[in-house]
């Protein structure tokens, strides 16, 4: 509808229902000639027939996915929220989803990398939160299409997340032995079966077989909205059986005793840990109870890590997840098989794992190398002493 009011026109148009609210909108707008004004009602008209395209802005848009209930993992949920509140909304959310062209997101990356010193890594997490966003804009029909898809992400460095090396591996279960000694039975667990953080922190008592040497994943402890919780189900979605050594049960029955011990203390007689106990809980600190049978924080894990990872003296890249990384690439050079490795690390295929083993294979192809050329030279020598003789 054109109508003239005063020295202007005014142009209305009525747009589709709004399906959030249920209220009919209007889009209007005013011209100063008739002309002019006719024009504006084509395009009024047309962003009617789009219905609710781009006519939100991306604040609004994340509470309504937040809404929806996205399929999340905990932790992933609270990453989530962390880089939507810290990184995304601050510089973005007032904008409308139209305003999010595949320009201002390169321009929005780069700020985060220029401007605010993150990693690549950091920022592909970033890129990763937004991306989900625009594509519940475009499930939704905000949007088109994804324009953070036609954006690249920042090439990752192999050295973005740094294995310990066997040497700096052993500093740090030294600096344990002579500084948390609670905490050593995680570390030689961790770095031996390599399980990835909350899988380790799951385990209870009735998952260690000291008979036959194993130990069985099948739990989590994240931490996320709902603050540190069990789940029933690792990240692959399947428990696994793993072998230990001798060296890491004895840890582990030392670390048995200790929890006794506290346990007995407390209760003024002899008590025994139950098989459906936590191996890593209570213990003391501002945020633990000594016999409250609560998981170790996930949080509170990573910090005790790069405590002991300074007092030892290694690389300050190095982190609680590199031993992990450290399991897989020993392995793999010392000559197991990858369809083992994978077992052990809980990969889902082998790819996954030959990707971590790639970060180093540089290295391990020339120790190969070096270990060819000695063979040959070797037998090189060894014919040469046969022919001699026959001389």
């Amino acid at each position: 509808m054109i109508s003239k009011r005063g020295n202007r026109w005014r142009v209305v148009v009525q747009a589709p229902t709004d399906p959030l609210t249920g209220v009919r909108r209007q889009l209007s707008g005013s011209a100063a000639t008739k002309r002019d004004a006719e024009k504006l009602e084509r395009q009024l008209r047309g962003q009617a027939e789009d219905g609710v395209l781009g006519s939100i802005t991306i604040r609004k848009l994340v509470e309504e996915w937040w809404r929806s209930a996205p399929r999340l993992a905990a932790t992933t949920q609270a990453n989530y929220r962390d880089n939507l509140d810290n990184h995304i909304l601050p510089m973005l959310g007032g904008k409308k989803v139209e305003e999010i062209r595949p320009r201002l997101v390169a321009a929005f990356l780069q700020h985060l990398a220029d401007q605010k010193g993150m990693a690549p890594a950091t920022v592909r997490k970033v890129r990763t939160v937004l991306s989900a966003v625009m594509s519940f804009a475009v499930s939704m029909e905000y949007a088109d299409s994804n324009p953070v898809m036609k954006v690249p992400p920042p090439e990752q460095t192999a050295g973005s997340r740094v294995a310990p090396t066997i040497e700096e591996t052993a500093r740090i279960l030294l600096a344990a032995e002579d500084n948390d000694p609670e905490f050593l039975a995680y570390l030689w667990l961790a770095a031996e079966e390599g399980g990835r953080r909350g899988e380790t922190l799951a385990l209870r008592w009735s998952d260690v077989d000291f008979d036959h040497g194993t130990v069985t994943i099948e739990r989590v402890i994240t931490i996320g909205d709902d603050g540190v919780q069990e789940r029933a189900t690792t990240k692959t979605k399947k428990g696994r059986t793993v072998a230990v050594s001798p060296v890491t049960l004895n840890q582990l029955r030392v670390h048995r005793e200790r929890a006794e011990a506290m346990l007995s203390e407390v209760a003024g007689q002899p008590m025994m840990v139950e098989p459906d106990s936590l191996i890593f809980s209570g213990g003391t600190g501002s945020r633990r109870t000594r016999v409250d049978g609560k998981p170790w924080r996930p949080d509170s894990t990573t910090r005790r890590f790069r405590a002991l990872k300074d007092k030892a003296g290694v690389r300050p890249e190095v982190d609680l997840h590199g031993l992990r990384h450290t399991m897989i690439t020993e392995l793999l050079a010392s000559g197991v098989d990858p369809r083992t490795v994978m077992g052990r690390a809980g990969h889902s295929s082998e790819a996954t794992t030959m990707t971590v083993y790639a970060k180093v294979r540089p290295a391990v192809d020339s120790a190969a190398a070096e270990l060819w050329g000695r063979l040959l030279q070797e037998k090189m020598f060894e014919l040469r002493q046969v022919r001699a003789k026959g001389a």
